[in-house]
């Protein structure tokens, strides 16, 4: 796995700013983003009337908004000159508004591809809409929506709920923030390369199966540990499906399905009926990792 300062020598990327100057504000920005992570499981499940499940995620689709928004805007700043206060240039960040999609565009190549290929891997593995086969297209759809968003409540009715950008998924804003900020954080921090879905997934499934049941199998239990809206095994296996090529990445994929194997035939031999947990049909919407 390559470090991003590895990628920007390639490049031949230098920033116009120092870490010693931008590194308080990623920092900032990564503890907004810890406390959304914390908040984002309380809010789960969807509803059939109109506008409640938009009510519920109202808060957090909009700090979600404006944190991926404030990141992208740091990244290009500290590439480009006069880009933020206090040397506004002709082409400012106060100019491109709240449109993604626009910020997104000034960002280096290097940038773009890094993001682009969290953003296929995390698609991939939440079955995002195919209509949006790009991050950039997804922008493009949701461009300058945390305007729309943010006077939802007062202006948006039911007959208008369809004009709010879409999809509704707060958890891809903020794995995009996740990918900005590992870029922003690798200078300040430490530089460990990209770390998508892929890393936490290695890392979550090595940590379950360090601590199996007591049975010396992992259950629906262990499995819940990493899937945070207690999909069961039903879940955990249509999700390591849709994420196959990660077996390359450790032995502790192929290990964790042999024992969820296992652990399934256990409870079908005990009991015909066994509930193995509820199927995850919004691809990701409810459940994050």
């Amino acid at each position: 796995m390559s470090s991003y300062s590895d990628l920007e020598d390639r490049e031949g990327l230098r920033d116009i700013v120092s870490a010693k100057v931008y590194g308080d504000k990623a920092h900032r920005m990564e503890i907004v983003f810890d406390e959304l992570l914390r908040q984002r499981p309380r809010t789960v499940g969807l509803d059939l009337m109109p506008g409640v499940d938009e009510s519920k995620l109202w808060a957090t689709v909009l700090c979600a908004y404006s944190l991926l928004e404030q990141c992208l805007k740091l990244l290009v700043g500290i590439r480009t000159p006069r880009y933020l206060p206090p040397n506004w240039g002709r082409d400012t960040a106060f100019r491109d508004g709240h449109n993604l999609a626009k910020i997104y565009d000034r960002l280096t190549d290097m940038d773009r591809r890094i993001l682009e290929d969290a953003y296929a891997e995390y698609a991939s593995f939440v079955e995002f809409p195919s209509s949006f086969s790009s991050l950039k297209t997804y922008l493009n759809e949701v461009g300058d929506g945390q305007v729309a968003w943010r006077y939802f409540l007062l202006e948006k009715d039911v007959a208008t709920m369809g004009k709010l950008p879409s999809p509704l998924s707060p958890d891809m804003l903020l794995e995009i923030t996740r990918a900005t900020l590992g870029i922003l954080m690798a200078k300040s921090w430490a530089d460990h390369g990209p770390h998508g879905v892929h890393r936490r997934l290695q890392h979550s499934l090595g940590d379950a199966l360090a601590h199996p049941s007591p049975l010396g199998v992992l259950t629906s239990d262990d499995l819940n540990h990493w899937i945070r809206d207690g999909g069961g095994i039903v879940n955990a296996f249509a999700r390591y499906l849709r994420a196959a090529p990660l077996d390359d990445y450790s032995d502790a994929m192929t290990n964790w399905l042999d024992q969820s194997v296992r652990a399934a035939r256990d409870l079908a031999k005990g009991n015909k009926d066994a509930d193995l947990g509820p199927v995850d049909t919004m691809g990701g919407i409810v459940g994050w990792v």
